[in-house]
């Protein structure tokens, strides 16, 4: 990913979740974090240093902000960890590429899609319209 487009993504992040959300972010990150407690984890607890919950959310936001590889995820996670700690601890910050990549390949896809359906639908529900079919 070039310097300019990861300066357009990051610089984005604030205006484009809250167009797609029109919630605060703190209400959806509330809520992400409620509809994702039931993924399983599927992690060692010794090899736990980033939790599930920090990592599933870098990695919506830089989905929305247009990030499309893990490396995109990191850098993108990199550049804006003070934004994301404004909404999870962070306490060890973003992890590697490779940690985010051990992680979704790992996941329950099937858990995974059924979380994010259901997170999605709650925000229709508060939203009141569609944000996705």
């Amino acid at each position: 990913m070039n310097t300019n487009l990861l300066n357009d993504i990051s610089n984005s992040v604030d205006r484009r979740l809250k167009k797609v959300f029109s919630l605060s972010l703190l209400d959806i990150s509330k809520s992400f974090e409620t509809h994702f407690s039931t993924l399983k984890d599927p992690r060692i607890n010794r090899k736990k240093l980033y939790p599930l919950i920090e990592i599933l959310f870098v990695v919506l936001c830089g989905s929305v902000c247009g990030a499309e590889s893990w490396r995109d995820f990191v850098l993108f996670g990199q550049k804006k960890v003070d934004f994301f700690k404004q909404y999870f601890p962070f306490i060890h910050g973003i992890p590697s590429k490779n940690t985010i990549a051990r992680l979704f390949y790992s996941l329950n896809p099937d858990s995974f899609k059924a979380c994010f359906i259901a997170w999605v639908k709650s925000l229709q529900t508060t939203l009141n319209e569609v944000i996705a079919k």
